[in-house]
């Protein structure tokens, strides 16, 4: 078993549905939690969501963890549909993908 933190670890810094913080935390926020306190697993899930990044913003977070020798994973809910399946699994495709190394 490995440590790690997640997106879900920190809602009320995030944000959800019915409580937004005047400053929500980002990605690279929760990045820097994570090697702050060297933890070297990071999960991003739904409620802070890698595609929504922009180009630059995703290849900042994958350079930043990749150079921390922090992993990242995705996670989501509502694993019985299908379709949002087959969306986190491209991501995950993507990231891998020998010719978008720094991307997500």
């Amino acid at each position: 078993m490995k440590l790690g933190i997640s997106t879900y670890s920190f809602p009320w810094s995030i944000g959800f549905a019915g409580s937004i913080p005047v400053v929500p935390m980002k990605a690279m926020d929760l990045l820097q939690v994570a090697i702050e306190n060297n933890i070297k697993h990071l999960q991003f899930c739904d409620n802070l969501p890698l595609h929504l990044l922009s180009t630059n913003e995703s290849n900042e977070l994958a350079e930043s963890a990749k150079n921390a020798g922090v992993k990242i994973e995705v996670g989501t809910k509502r694993l019985t549909d299908r379709s949002n399946v087959d969306f986190f699994y491209k991501i995950c495709r993507k990231r891998n993908d020998k010719n978008h190394p720094s991307s997500f």
